[in-house]
Formats: C-alpha cells, sequence, structure tokens
C-alpha cells in the first residue's frame, strides 16, 4: 500500500495492496521454513522504490521480490510484471534462503535490526524511449518497455564512460532521453552513460 501526502504530510490518498510471501514468491513449497521477518508483509516483503512516470503515473519496483508494477495518475494499476531469467532466480533465492553477507554492502538492507539480501536496488524511466531500468544487486540492469514486457539485460560493461571498478552502483537517475546518471558510494562519485541505440525487445503477444 502507496500513500500520496502533499507537502504537509496530509493524505490525499493511497493506491496498491500488500502482498504475501505466497504471491511474491509462488513456487516456495514451504512457507513455514522462511524466516518470520522475511515473510511478514509490513517488513521486506513491500518495500518499494518508486520512479514516476511522465503522465504523473508511478513505477513500483519490490526491493525484495522480482515484481514491478506500473500505476496511472489515478492509482490504478495498468501491469504487473514478474521478472524472469536465471540470475533473477538467484537473487530471489538468496533473499529467501541465505544470510545477508554479500561483499556489496549495497546488496542488502537493514529494517527493524534484521538484514536481508535486496533482489533489486531501483529503477529509472527513460521517457523518450518509454524504458523501465531496473538495476540488480549483481550490477545488471534489467529493461522493461512500456507495456512491461522484458527485454534485454544490460551488464555495466556498457558504461564505457565509467570509472573502473563497476562494483557497487548504488542508484540510477534518468537525465535525458537514453541518458542515465550512475552512483557509485564506494568511489564517492557520479556519472552518466548513453544507453545502447539498439535494443531488442520480445514481440508482444
Amino acid at each position: 500500500m502507496i500513500n500520496v501526502c502533499d507537502l504537509a504530510g496530509r493524505e490525499l490518498g493511497k493506491f496498491g495492496s500488500l502482498k504475501s510471501l505466497e504471491e511474491s514468491y509462488p513456487k516456495v513449497s514451504d512457507v513455514k521454513s522462511i524466516h518470520p521477518r522475511l515473510r511478514d508483509p509490513f517488513l521486506f516483503l513491500n518495500l518499494v522504490d518508486l520512479e514516476s512516470d511522465d503522465a504523473g503515473g508511478a513505477f513500483a519496483t519490490f526491493r525484495f521480490s522480482p515484481i514491478v508494477q506500473h500505476y496511472n495518475q489515478r492509482g490504478e494499476l495498468l501491469w504487473e510484471t514478474r521478472l524472469e531469467g536465471e540470475e533473477i532466480q538467484e537473487l530471489g533465492d538468496m533473499y529467501l534462503h541465505e544470510p545477508a553477507e554479500a561483499e556489496n554492502p549495497a546488496a542488502r538492507m537493514s529494517v527493524a535490526g534484521f538484514t536481508a539480501n535486496l533482489v533489486t536496488l531501483g529503477a529509472a524511466y527513460d521517457s523518450a524511449r518509454s524504458l523501465l531500468l531496473v538495476l540488480l544487486p549483481d550490477q545488471n540492469i534489467v529493461l522493461l518497455d512500456e507495456y512491461g514486457h522484458q527485454g534485454p539485460t544490460l551488464s555495466p560493461r556498457f558504461l564505457n564512460e565509467g570509472p573502473e571498478p563497476f562494483q557497487y552502483l548504488l542508484a540510477l537517475h534518468s537525465v535525458g532521453p537514453g541518458r542515465i546518471l550512475f552512483t557509485n558510494p564506494i568511489l564517492q562519485r557520479s556519472w552518466v552513460a548513453d544507453l545502447p541505440k539498439s535494443l531488442e525487445f520480445p514481440s508482444g503477444e
């Protein structure tokens, strides 16, 4: 559930709904084997990163499950996508079953004194190309088109103008058509990179 407030903190409305562990990870067969804090819908499961589109709507990228949603300005759900792929499966398994001991400090988060492995780090919207870029803790970037279809995954090696090493990317922001601002807290610097001009998406149904 996402609350909308004005600058004075007054609630204007709300949209979305809380997801259970079963909704977030439908393939989990033994829910009781998961740590109680990891399956608590009020702790990790429903933490989202919000990114606005150019029509007053918002993308909600779940931080601890492979789910991305797009809402319009009225708070109506336009689409929901579950990220797919081997690396997404591995990140989800790490959240559910592995202690949060990742070498990358940006790959984990603490809530109420408990630390868990992140599945996504955030997202940026390129309005010129109607693309949502979802940054993963393994530093790869998943692309979604305007309908929520998953496209290619970009390696940070496409950031040929960026510094080395590419580890520990923490956030990304759209700063113009096809241009993304990346931040690296370890190097204490930010830089801008251009997306590849040619990106192939699977044909929609």
